[in-house]
């Protein structure tokens, strides 16, 4: 049988996309097959504007460059935007970095920082990759930015970290970090195997969908838009609304 990524020029999976499908097939259809393209919220800039400013706290341990650095680089990815969204994720900068730095205050330097991993499953002919955010010695570690600081792993998290579990053999903690407080949350060895299966079924699952699918369009009549999904913008529900349009012609047998 020939290889169903091929037919859609996909050359590998990533956690991202596997938890993306589980959540909103109709979302990932159009994200990965139809290659719609969407801008990056502020939310997003400050989750990468603040490891900017850990990574430099934990290989120089300077806290007030940490932030200037954190604030340079949120300005450098928003091109400067000061409307009412880009100025408070901007104010979360501060409080967010020191807490993180808190969090890891006895942490050492990291032997590497956003190091690729791959995985292979079983009957799919496509990679999984991903990128771990910090490895130490005995453990790794994801950085999470968030409003609202979770008791428990998130399954979408707790997923990919266990990809990066099996990839470098060693225990992974998720850093949660909010304004107000931190949670350092280790994922244990047998959520982890749990998980690891859930993006493996969750490859699978995407493998099966192109197999039967000849085009994206094909792809697309498996699901229906869910439209309350927070993952969903302005601009790809525009496009939803464009391939899941109510004058569709109907299937013919």
């Amino acid at each position: 049988m020939s290889n169903p990524f091929d037919r859609f020029g996909i050359k590998h999976l990533s956690p991202s996309s596997l938890n993306t499908y589980a959540a909103n097939p109709s979302l990932w259809v159009g994200k990965y097959l139809m290659g719609w393209k969407d801008d990056m919220g502020p939310s997003a800039h400050r989750g990468t504007a603040i490891e900017a400013g850990l990574d430099f706290w934990l290989y120089k341990r300077e806290r007030e460059e940490a932030i200037q650095t954190a604030y340079r680089q949120f300005a450098m990815l928003t091109d400067g935007l000061a409307d009412e969204d880009h100025e408070a994720e901007r104010d979360n900068l501060e409080p967010m970095l020191l807490q993180a730095i808190a969090a890891m205050k006895d942490a050492p330097a990291p032997n590497a920082r956003q190091m690729s991993v791959e995985h292979w499953v079983d009957g799919i002919e496509v990679p999984i990759i991903g990128y771990v955010d910090y490895l130490f010695d005995d453990y790794g570690l994801d950085l999470k930015t968030t409003k609202s600081c979770p008791s428990a792993i998130r399954p979408d998290h707790a997923r990919q970290c266990a990809l990066y579990a099996k990839c470098k053999n060693k225990p992974f903690k998720l850093l949660y970090v909010t304004a107000k407080r931190s949670s350092l949350l280790p994922l244990g060895d047998n959520e982890a195997a749990l998980h690891l299966r859930d993006l493996e079924r969750q490859a699978r699952a995407v493998r099966h969908l192109l197999r039967k699918s000849e085009t994206a369009e094909d792809a697309a009549r498996f699901f229906a838009p869910e439209r309350s999904d927070f993952r969903w913008s302005e601009k790809t529900l525009e496009k939803a609304d464009e391939v899941w349009r109510q004058d569709v012609q109907p299937i013919t047998a």
